[in-house]
């Protein structure tokens, strides 16, 4: 008989986990409207214009217009329409 083996819940994200992610949700009924999580359309999730702005982990997201405490190539300015506005979660490109 084998024990089974679950992987421990990670303490901190992996160091691959530089942009933010949209965890997807539980399925819900058709008769349901979409919740705000699941408001995008293309398959990347590049269309979100939701309001979370929390990491998969539960980390605060560092705000679009800072370079700290990560230096990142997407300035509001230079992708107009990608809706980098706040610490909202987003993937601009």
């Amino acid at each position: 008989r084998r024990a089974s083996r679950t992987a421990p819940a990670p303490s901190s994200p992996p160091p691959s986990a530089s942009m933010p992610r949209i965890v997807p949700l539980a399925r819900r009924p058709p008769s349901e409207p979409p919740s705000e999580l699941e408001c995008f359309s293309a398959s990347d999730g590049s269309d979100y214009r939701g309001h979370v702005s929390r990491t998969a982990w539960g980390s605060p997201c560092q705000r679009w217009d800072k370079q700290a405490p990560h230096i990142h190539q997407f300035i509001p300015s230079s992708y107009p329409g990608a809706g980098l506005e706040a610490n909202y979660c987003r993937r601009p490109g």
